[in-house]
């Protein structure tokens, strides 16, 4: 799956302002902690490729996302999720040939559990010029596990469901709209992840 989507860095303050003036009452929850893992040496995080396990209602879910290239101020990425029954980065369930490209070379056995975000998130789908974007309201920290080490996270993401991708654009206008100091970011969670790795390791 290509996954085209803008955030936007947002005060707490800020985030309740557009959650409250955008969205709907029958709007959705959850709270699935994610789990990301690399080589010590970071080979994935090297290639732009990021893997993760979060557990779900009934077992586990492996995600493995890599970058490809951006257009303007949206993030582009291709993604493959995969149900696995532990909390461990398994690759004898990837079944496509453009995920195993991706992981080629890694040693699934290396692979260590690098940081956590831990985010709760409040979603909903929104019409926009006769197509479709998912606002994701997001609140929660990024952590080194086994450690006191965090990062605070709160951003917006516009993801796009369907119809041409600027009307992602479109959308974070208006969010800036009502919240002027929102800021678009170009860096995922997956890299402010081990941004803080990298700068706290010894």
């Amino acid at each position: 799956m290509k996954e085209i989507e803008q955030k936007l860095v947002v005060s707490k303050e800020d985030l309740e302002k557009v959650f409250n003036a955008l969205a709907p009452q029958d709007f959705k929850r959850k709270h699935y902690p994610r789990a990301y893992f690399d080589t010590l040496d970071m080979k994935l995080n090297e290639r732009k490729v990021a893997l993760r396990i979060q557990k779900m209602a009934k077992g586990f879910q492996q995600t493995i996302k890599a970058a490809m290239d951006n257009e303007g101020d949206s993030l582009v990425r291709a993604e493959w999720d995969f149900e696995i029954d532990a909390h461990a980065p398994n690759k004898a369930v990837i079944d496509n040939a453009e995920t195993l490209k991706a992981v080629e070379g890694i040693n699934f056995d290396q692979l260590v559990h690098i940081f956590t975000s831990d985010v709760k998130r409040r979603y909903f789908d929104l019409a926009v010029d006769g197509g479709m974007v998912e606002l994701a309201f997001d609140l929660g920290r990024i952590y080194l596990p086994n450690s006191d080490i965090d990062e605070e996270l709160c951003e917006i993401e516009v993801e796009l469901k369907s119809g041409d991708p600027h009307i992602i654009g479109a959308t974070a206008k208006r969010i800036q709209s009502i919240a002027p100091s929102a800021k678009l970011s170009m860096r995922s969670k997956a890299e402010r992840g081990f941004d803080l790795y990298m700068k706290h390791r010894l």
